[in-house]
């Protein structure tokens, strides 16, 4: 079976570009949690996003054909964020839907998760158009909520309390996020992640860096999360103890610029954020930059970037390109 035919894993999800202050937020704050002595859990098997959708299986053509899906249906489900800055609805009030990705919170659940409370309306619109559009080319596509990013997993009352509180303060505001279709190369487990360091490995097709809409002045400004801690959690934590680590120092936030000045195929080794310009995205530099992106693709398929969650290890023909807490890795 030739690599055309042979069937893989593929993921689409919304990641905060890694050279992001929110980014490095994440990653500093997972490890502010080993060194709190929290154990290894799923969550760290992935890079920090949110699921756009599921696993699906498809060929490389298929995949092919998903991305220039993505191209056409992304830019239309993201129309509304083109809008002029001072569009008002018919009540008068500013289009709430015309945020594309917005952070509200740390939450825990009795479920034993600590999660990032996550509102993206337009992005979980397009997961159901590009469901129906997929199963067109013969590709089952589970889409997702789009409502949270993964923080920790399968943890106790008083361990949820504590991780929570490790990730109050974490900058958010003018962060931005990627979303990114990403071919799954290597499956780890915890056992794996726990014993060896091995995080699941992926090949990165497509990276599209969505708009983000200026409504105010202020809302460039830093804003720090606050966490909303389930009952069980907040009554077993210790009464008054707040766990504390040094999470380095905190940068400005990363207001990068409309989408059609975004340079795809350097997206991952982008250490330069732009700040954000007067100009903003229309719907046809959207669908333009989206369907330049993708032509871009599938030239250079074969040549796609490999990223993972954590710190690489030596071996597997990869090699890394950043700190010990990189996502980004080449063949």
């Amino acid at each position: 079976m030739d690599g055309a035919t042979a069937s893989s894993e593929f993921l689409c999800t919304l990641q905060p570009p890694s050279a992001s202050d929110f980014a490095r937020g994440l990653l500093s704050r997972r490890a502010a949690c080993r060194q709190a002595g929290f154990e290894l859990d799923s969550t760290e098997l992935y890079p920090p996003h949110v699921s756009v959708t599921g696993f699906f299986k498809a060929t490389q053509n298929q995949a092919a054909e998903i991305c220039a899906i993505i191209s056409t249906e992304l830019a239309a489900a993201l129309a509304p964020a083109a809008l002029p800055l001072n569009h008002e609805g018919s009540s008068g009030r500013a289009d709430a839907s015309s945020e594309c990705v917005k952070v509200q919170q740390v939450v825990t659940t009795e479920g034993g998760h600590v999660l990032l409370d996550v509102v993206a309306p337009l992005i979980t619109s397009f997961a159901q158009v590009l469901a129906k559009q997929a199963a067109c080319v013969g590709v089952h596509v589970r889409p997702k909520a789009v409502r949270h990013l993964s923080l920790a997993s399968g943890r106790s009352p008083e361990q949820r309390a504590g991780i929570a509180r490790l990730y109050e303060g974490i900058v958010v505001g003018g962060c931005c996020w990627d979303l990114v279709v990403s071919r799954l190369l290597f499956r780890s487990d915890l056992e794996k992640l726990r014993r060896d360091g091995d995080t699941h490995v992926f090949e990165e097709l497509l990276r599209l860096t969505l708009p983000r809409v200026a409504k105010a002045t202020g809302e460039y400004l830093p804003s720090a999360l606050t966490s909303k801690i389930d009952a069980v959690a907040a009554a077993a934590a210790p009464s008054g103890r707040v766990l504390q680590a040094d999470y380095g120092h905190e940068h400005e936030p990363d207001c990068r610029g409309s989408v059609e000045s975004a340079n795809i195929s350097k997206r991952g080794m982008d250490s330069s954020p732009r700040r954000l310009t007067e100009d903003q995205p229309t719907k046809d530099g959207i669908a333009e930059h989206f369907a330049n992106s993708v032509a871009r693709m599938q030239k250079h398929f074969s040549g796609a970037e490999v990223i993972r969650a954590g710190p690489p290890k030596e071996g597997r023909s990869m090699v890394q390109v950043a700190g010990k807490n990189s996502m980004l890795c080449v063949t």
